[in-house]
Formats: C-alpha cells, structure tokens, sequence
C-alpha cells in the first residue's frame, strides 16, 4: 500500500503548477513558468543523506525563474499527520537554515498541512536567549480550510484535492 505521504507528494509533483495556483496565489503569480520549473531530487537525497535525524527530511525542492528574471528556491513541505506536532515550526526553520547553508540559495518555505486540527497552523519560529531572538516565517495552509471554501463556492479547480483528501482520510 502507498502511504499518504508518497501520495500527496506525487499529487504536488503531477499538478505543481496548479497546487501554487490554488494554495499559494501570490507566489504563482511571481513565477515565470514559461520557464518551466525543476524538482531537486539529487538536492533532497543530498539533505538527507546529511542529516543527523530521519524525521528532517524535505518533501519538495523545487526550482522556479520569477518574473523578474531570478531563480528562486522554494521548500514544499507536505505534512500528513492527523496529530498537533509542537515541533513542526522549529523543522521548518531546521530545513531552511540546512537549505540556505548547504547550497547558498534564497528559499521560500510553503507548508501545506493535511490534519483537521483547526487550531494547529503554525506560520512561525521564535527563538529568544538572553540577547538572541530568532523569528523565521513561513508560508502555510490548512487543506481542510481551503478546499471546504472552494467545495462551497463550487470551484472545479480543487476537485481533486477535495476528492484526494476525502480518500487519503479513509
């Protein structure tokens, strides 16, 4: 049996561009993908290989050329869980720092949480001592959230996320 893991990734990996579109409007509309884009699987091989843990492992790597003729970065982490992860913010600045360190690239962070937990949508990391802070911000949506708002306005461009998430609950 597929986990859901596998599963989502290789939905995010078939329809990235509409997963950006839908989930991350801004962002796509920044993107120039006439350009196409590039998942960095030797990257995220090279990101695990590395790590000390086998819970810090990236999703999604994956290069974009924005608009304004850069190249950017960006970290597509899916959470599946169905459970409230107190630790999730302090990984996602983990994978970022591990990120921008090893290769010196700009990276944008976009999670996307699959739970139910209405009040768990972390957006941040905050680090204080005694004369350090540390606050790293990350873009983030609730699938629950956004595909029940696009089931009531009767967008068919979320029917097979809505559909996909119904499935991989089961």
């Amino acid at each position: 049996m597929i986990s859901r893991d596998l599963l989502w990734k290789g939905i995010v990996k078939d329809f990235f561009r509409d997963f950006v579109f839908l989930f991350f409007p801004a962002t796509a509309h920044r993107i120039d993908w006439s350009k196409g884009f590039d998942f960095l699987e030797q990257e995220m091989a090279q990101l695990a290989h590395d790590s000390n843990s086998s819970h810090r492992v990236v999703d999604l790597l994956v290069k974009v050329h924005l608009l304004n003729g850069k190249e950017e970065w960006f970290l597509i982490h899916i959470e599946i869980q169905g459970y409230v992860d107190e630790h999730f913010a302090e990984r996602m600045f983990i994978y970022f720092y591990r990120i921008r360190d090893m290769f010196s690239r700009k990276v944008s962070q976009l999670a996307l949480l699959t739970d139910d937990d209405e009040d768990f949508h972390p957006t941040e990391y905050v680090e204080k001592s005694e004369h350090t802070e540390t606050r790293h911000k990350f873009g983030c949506v609730k699938l629950a959230k956004k595909t029940a708002k696009a089931d009531a306005s009767g967008r068919r461009k979320t029917i097979y996320f809505i559909t996909i998430r119904k499935s991989a609950t089961k």
